[in-house]
């Protein structure tokens, strides 16, 4: 289930990423995404595997970014994609129905597309400037509440959040 405060990981060292989740878990996270844009696939799936685990521990919902194999391989309860990753059928067929998958999206036109393809719920953001993304085109509060009146899933506010 997608609600309440959400977590995606930083970068760093293994112990870095775990100790993090620990404390956004602490804090309240609901749900934590897993993104990892350095490491390996194998590497990736062990330490999905891990945060999976403290996830389940906690109660709350564990997520991968990008790559639906990761996702299924870890045993995590779903996928994030990017614009660019890969298609909801897709990763439906590699994950099945009871998992859980999210698209980013930066406009009502993406979001109505995201839902039309069956995603669970959206990220749309970013809401505000953020160093982690040297890509991320700002949206604001007032997109939001645009794709709020457009789609009835989850939506997940991302960016510049901290």
């Amino acid at each position: 289930m997608i609600n309440g405060l959400y977590f995606i990981t930083p970068t760093g060292t293994e112990e870095r990423i775990i100790a993090a989740v620990r404390a956004a878990l602490l804090g309240g996270a609901r749900v934590v995404q897993y993104r990892d844009k350095e490491r390996s696939r194998e590497v990736q799936v062990a330490l999905a595997h891990r945060l999976g685990t403290l996830c389940r521990a906690a109660g709350a919902t564990f997520l991968v970014n990008d790559d639906p194999l990761v996702a299924r391989d870890s045993g995590a309860d779903g996928v994030h994609l990017g614009q660019g990753d890969g298609s909801v059928a897709a990763a439906r067929a590699l994950l099945g129905d009871g998992q859980l998958i999210g698209i980013s999206t930066r406009t009502v036109a993406q979001a109505l597309k995201a839902v039309s393809d069956g995603a669970d719920y959206i990220g749309l953001g970013a809401m505000f400037p953020t160093g982690s993304k040297g890509d991320a085109e700002l949206v604001g509060v007032t997109r939001l509440r645009e794709v709020r009146q457009a789609v009835q899933v989850p939506i997940v506010a991302i960016g510049g959040i901290s």
